[in-house]
């Protein structure tokens, strides 16, 4: 379930929230960020529900990240349209600029120095930073602290990374990370035509430039170097008239003693990344996944791309720098890929100063002509802006006056002389601009009052009849053929988009609409479609997947794994094992879920057809499946078998509808607070159950909407009734039925239930199902190694001290990683009962490349202690190679300390020479 969290900007308290399932929900949600500019989302929700207040008055509210932790939002602008509100949110970083103001002059420090020194002013505190360096930044103008800290990210040669960590339902901070580079750096080399297909292809030619003079900063002395890069393959595409496209790039350095080397290697990895950064590439999620199978692209992402069809290919590297998605449907996503081009007022403005040092050009504004100076420019202010423009002016010493750059007027360039014709044009008061064929027979107006539009006649003597005609209110009218590579009808303002087609006496034939297309007749040769459903026949041989929450036999099901070899590669969640079904099929497909194995996840089962049947059952054991099943839209049946469902939706813990199934020896709990319906079968559903127990749910059954249900050998309690049936909907039946307290069975509405049961006394319920939770824990800025050599310290070093250590290296150690959490994770689970453990981890490279064991062992330090952490006895051993990132389920052994509040975090120690990633994560689930 994806939810939008409603967050009180004095407190961070949650408000509330939204989902996309229930009763809270939200819809046509757009996320739209890019590296450089828009970071914006939009939604709208029902305005009637209380959650709707809490979306308003510029409020905050979260969203899921695609990488790590949220991002937040401040609500820029609402529209509510009857039942329909609309929420646009912006950015809640910005508003760092209104926090703190920075004055001008020069701050000479390192990152995390100069960065801290602002943020402390603001609701952010510094992240991740890469970068130790020493330098100086200079501010020639009052600016905002977001402004600056962008700044400090160009000096620094880093970029920004702003995320939002919440523990559980508990707000944990904003942090800015300053990453050497947002986004995976790919290696992968696609070619557009071939690769990149169904693209938008976006040519930036004002970005062009085959030649780049760098012009370094300048020294004590004055002088100052410059650098000439020309690159042959541009010149060769883009060239004018055989003349370079050149353009200035001053660097953004203070450093006096820039080397000719240095500014040469600037320079020229600046015109490179302005040739990557003239073409651009929209493409949808499908061709990225076509493109990129098996791996995930996000932000920032970075390849190749050839485009053969410039002469000689373009050949550059890109980025994913601006990503369009909806939070809720993965295949509503647009990736833009291409370069990063940032040209922002101070670059404008260093390189203005640039040239000027340059050529020496000194710039003169006055109402009369100053005496002639040679590299002078002159602007004559002596006119009002709005009737003559300010043209610069030049001195000519030949003729020992002022020239324009420009003219200024239209006289100077020969103005059009109304009413007058050039080459079949014509400009009057009364018709507009008219352009007139030679032969006198075809004429096109454009003119305000009327519109755009294309006449013709048979002679010349006949009257001029519209073929072509567009009105002021955009209706367009045409007597030919309309051919092209696209029509796009509808959206945005223009609403929902209609084609029609009508027959030669003026009645509908055939309707296009954004809902449906309906015709009464429809010829089809061969149907090809990115939706069009591929068939499996299972009738001679099961299909069956393997499903496990967590190791078996030291093997960890992950949902990269085929799920189809028993339990040597099982899956990990039920959902995936379904989304690998084909949606048309006949035969049988059997999901089995391992022995006496819980899993936590809201499952959906739709859109199958076929003569067919779906069976989720278990292995020989009792699952427990914690969440909401969801049946609807399948012509195929489904089956749930021995199951225990405790279910997390207040509504319903099985809700079919649109198709048949069966619950058969399962058991179904309600929620702690009360679930209303065990089993509901809705508009045009059809459910056995039988030997079910349910219990802390208001209805056994409930059937509505033409839905019906036949139960046998029911039992359990029920609050209110066994059985409800409202309206169209039916439930038979025999055998025995759970309790109702208030009544055996509710006949609500017309609705319809017969059957011949014996309901017992009910027994005495059960206490309610204790409610699990996980939560996950990020690891702190205080991880990190301890290292015994050297008397003993805290490693601060660009290698270990970014790292989490273990182990002995080249005589230097030995070494003694810990992860530090705070006190979240104790203060949550002291008291509680802790059913699973588990630890994500990421091996850096260093040693060994294949895999080796990292020895883990709880410690008792919620911060960073002045000398070694105290590592308890209790250790787990797990392998793991170079570059891999898994999780670690940690055994039993490890629950009671973190129960008893002694454990606060984990390290390890020992074994082979192993460094991790700080970047771990704990993964708790109790109840």
């Amino acid at each position: 379930m994806t939810k939008i969290i409603a967050i009180d900007p004095q407190t961070n308290t949650r408000l509330g929230e939204l989902n996309n399932r229930g009763h809270r929900t939200f819809f046509f949600d757009e996320h739209i960020h890019q590296l450089v500019g828009e970071h914006s989302f939009t939604f709208s929700m029902d305005s009637h529900i209380k959650e709707a207040e809490f979306f308003s008055k510029r409020g905050r509210f979260l969203i899921p990240s695609e990488r790590n932790g949220f991002h937040e939002f401040i609500i820029h602008k609402t529209q509510t349209i009857d039942d329909e509100k609309t929420v646009i949110g912006t950015a809640a970083y910005t508003e760092m600029d209104t926090a703190y103001i920075v004055g001008p002059g020069t701050y000479t420090g390192t990152l995390e120095e100069l960065a801290s020194e602002v943020l402390q002013y603001t609701k952010y505190r510094l992240g991740v930073f890469q970068d130790i360096r020493i330098r100086s930044v200079v501010v020639e103008e009052h600016m905002g602290a977001y402004a600056f800290l962008r700044l400090l990210a160009k000096t620094f040669e880093v970029e920004i990374d702003v995320r939002i960590e919440l523990s559980g339902t508990r707000f944990t901070g904003r942090y800015v990370d300053f990453l050497v580079r947002i986004g995976e750096e790919g290696v992968k080399e696609v070619v557009y035509g071939r690769d990149l297909i169904s693209t938008n292809v976006i040519e930036h030619t004002g970005r062009i430039a085959t030649r780049l003079i760098g012009i370094g900063p300048t020294r004590k002395d004055g002088t100052y170097l410059t650098s000439i890069v020309e690159n042959e393959e541009a010149f060769q595409r883009w060239n004018d008239q055989n003349q370079h496209v050149t353009r200035v790039y001053v660097p953004e350095s203070n450093d006096e003693e820039m080397t000719q080397e240095r500014l040469d290697q600037l320079t020229e990895t600046e015109l490179n990344k302005r040739i990557a950064a003239v073409m651009e590439y929209e493409i949808t999620a499908a061709s990225i996944e076509q493109t990129f199978k098996g791996e995930k692209v996000t932000l920032g992402y970075s390849l190749f791309i050839k485009n053969p069809q410039f002469s000689p290919p373009l050949y550059a590297s890109a980025r994913v720098i601006g990503i369009k998605r909806s939070i809720v449907n993965p295949d509503l996503k647009t990736y833009t890929i291409g370069e990063v081009e940032t040209f922002s007022e101070e670059d404008a403005k260093r390189t203005f100063r640039a040239l000027q040092r340059l050529y020496g050009v000194k710039l003169i504004e006055s109402d009369i002509p100053p005496p002639g100076q040679p590299k002078t420019v002159w602007i004559d202010t002596s006119f009002k802006a709005d009737t003559v423009l300010n043209v610069p002016h030049t001195f000519d010493f030949q003729t020992n006056t002022w020239k324009k750059f420009a003219p200024s007027s239209a006289a100077e360039i020969g103005g059009v002389v109304v009413g007058k014709q050039y080459n079949g044009v014509t400009m009057s008061p009364e018709f507009g601009l008219t352009i007139d064929r030679t032969d006198g027979l075809v004429k096109t107006e454009f003119n305000a009052t009327r519109g755009i539009y294309i006449q013709s006649r048979p002679t010349d003597t006949g009257e001029f009849r519209d073929v072509f005609f567009v009105d002021e209110f955009g209706n367009l009218t045409f007597a030919g053929i309309i051919r092209g590579s696209e029509i796009i009808l509808g959206g945005e303002d223009n609403k929902e988009g209609i084609l029609q087609v009508l027959s030669a006496t003026g009645e509908l034939s055939s309707e296009l609409r954004a809902g449906y297309f309906g015709t009464e007749e429809a010829r089809v040769g061969y149907l090809d479609a990115p939706n069009k459903l591929e068939y499996a026949d299972f009738r001679g041989m099961m299909l069956t997947f393997w499903v496990a929450s967590e190791a078996i036999d030291g093997v960890q099901p992950s949902d990269e794994n085929t799920g189809t070899e028993r339990w040597d590669a099982p899956l990990r969640t039920i959902q995936e094992a379904v989304n690998r079904i084909p949606k048309s099929f006949d035969g049988s497909v059997r999901i089995v879920l391992a022995y006496n194995h819980d899993f936590h996840e809201e499952l959906m089962v739709a859109g199958f057809i076929g003569n067919g049947s779906i069976t989720i059952d278990n292995d020989g054991g009792q699952n427990t499946v914690f969440g909401k099943i969801t049946v609807q839209h399948n012509s195929t049946s489904v089956y749930l078998d021995r199951l225990k469902i405790n279910a997390t939706d207040t509504y319903a813990a099985v809700d079919y509808s649109f198709g048949a199934g069966a619950v058969r020896d399962c058991e179904i709990n309600g929620v702690s607070g009360g679930t209303q319906i065990a089993v509901r079968v809705g508009a045009l559903g059809h459910v056995d159950v039988d030997n079910t127990v349910v219990n802390n749910i208001d209805y056994g059954i409930s059937a509505a909407q033409g839905g019906s249900a036949h139960a046998t050998n029911m039992s359990g309690t029920a609050k209110k009734f066994a059985f409800r049936a409202i309206g169209t909907g039916r439930i038979s039946g025999a055998g025995t039925a759970p309790t109702g307290e208030l009544a055996d069975y509710d006949e609500y509405q017309g609705g319809t239930v017969k059957g011949s049961w014996t309901f017992p006394i009910p027994p005495t319920p059960p206490a309610p199902t204790p409610v699990e939770a996980t939560k996950t824990y990020s690891a702190n800025s205080g991880s990190g190694t301890w290292r015994a050599d050297f008397g003993g310290l805290w490693d601060s070093g660009s290698n270990y001290g970014n790292a989490v250590t273990q182990g002995s290296w080249s005589g230097y150690g030995p070494f003694t990683g810990a992860f530090i959490f705070g006190t979240a994770p104790s203060s949550d689970v002291t008291g509680k009962t802790i059913k699973r453990i588990r630890l994500q981890i990421t091996r850096l490279s260093g040693g060994t490349y294949a895999a080796q064991n990292v020895v883990i062992r709880p410690h008792g330090s919620t911060s960073r202690p002045s000398g070694n952490v105290s590592l308890q006895s209790v250790n787990y051993a797990a392998g793991i190679k170079v570059g891999e990132t898994r999780w670690i389920t940690l055994p039993s052994s490890f629950h009671a300390g973190f129960q008893n509040g002694s454990y606060k975090g984990l390290g390890i120690n020992g074994g082979s020479y192993v460094k991790l990633s700080k970047t771990a994560r704990l993964e708790i689930t109790y109840e």
